[in-house]
């Protein structure tokens, strides 16, 4: 907090930093003293604060209170963006209950169900879909909640969580071959990816291998990138070098293929005669 910032911009910051801390009691008292809990400074309100740290009993307090469900941050994000992204599913549980707009969006088309996806939030894209979320619908690139759980996390716990969340939209009918506004599917982002399970999971739905995208390339042609669970894009490299050099130093467009056998994509792929 910079040093000429009145008084009522200081008490508003503490506010905030007890629903982010959780300090319910220090909540209360500034809440009690009157200190404008809706002030949507520095990123948010205390509601959307309260929401992504997952303190629901200082959420519960501030709605109880009357803060506002929609009232967004600068960025448009709301208290139930937010708990969507962290996955704090009781605080999308109290949220929902409460009345937020499950399909509040922003100026880019980012709903919470896309959100849940993304973040890999299971349980919260569950507490969504249940509730009525659209599976289908989309942010303005065209990205559904099915290719933001296939693209890319940064790490094994979180890629687990959008494998998880993939096959349960599968499972609830969502569309497996729409195409964003570049014509990737969502197998085809998985097989950019490099994310063998989520191939899998796609191709066994269903999934069609041969569509194209504005470059006519088809998810078959980022099979190379396909690597097991663990493997780094290291591994995968010097595994491509010992199948080329194997094959007398020759770039093999078989490899690809051999890849996909993995994850039992060639059928789909070439169909039964192989390849």
């Amino acid at each position: 907090m910079g040093c000429c910032a009145s008084k009522e911009q200081r008490e508003e910051f503490y506010l905030r930093k007890a629903a982010k801390e959780g300090d319910l009691a220090e909540l209360k008292r500034l809440v009690e003293k009157g200190v404008n809990f809706e002030a949507p400074r520095a990123g948010g309100t205390a509601l959307i604060f309260a929401a992504t740290a997952g303190n629901l009993d200082c959420l519960e307090y501030l709605i109880a209170q009357g803060a506002g469900l929609e009232v967004a941050g600068h960025d448009e994000t709301t208290a139930l963006k937010m708990a969507s992204a962290t996955g704090n599913l009781g605080c999308v549980e109290h949220l929902i209950a409460k009345g937020a707009n499950i399909e509040a969006t922003s100026k880019h088309g980012a709903r919470a169900l896309l959100i849940a996806a993304v973040s890999g939030s299971l349980g919260c894209l569950e507490h969504l879909i249940a509730n009525g979320a659209n599976i289908e619908a989309t942010d303005v690139n065209g990205m559904t909640a099915l290719m933001s759980a296939a693209a890319l996390a940064p790490t094994s716990a979180a890629r687990k969580g959008k494998l998880d969340c993939l096959e349960h939209l599968i499972a609830k009918g969502a569309e497996l071959n729409p195409q964003q506004k570049d014509s990737y599917t969502a197998l085809y982002i998985a097989a950019a990816n490099g994310y063998a399970p989520c191939v899998e999971a796609l191709l066994k739905a269903g999934a069609d291998a041969s569509l194209k995208d504005k470059d006519g390339k088809t998810a078959l042609d980022f099979t190379l990138f396909v690597k097991d669970e663990g493997e780094t894009h290291a591994d995968s490299r010097r595994r491509r070098e010992r199948k080329r050099r194997a094959r007398g130093g020759r770039h093999a467009p078989e490899d690809g293929l051999c890849r996909l056998k993995r994850c039992a994509v060639l059928k789909r792929c070439r169909g039964s005669d192989g390849y």
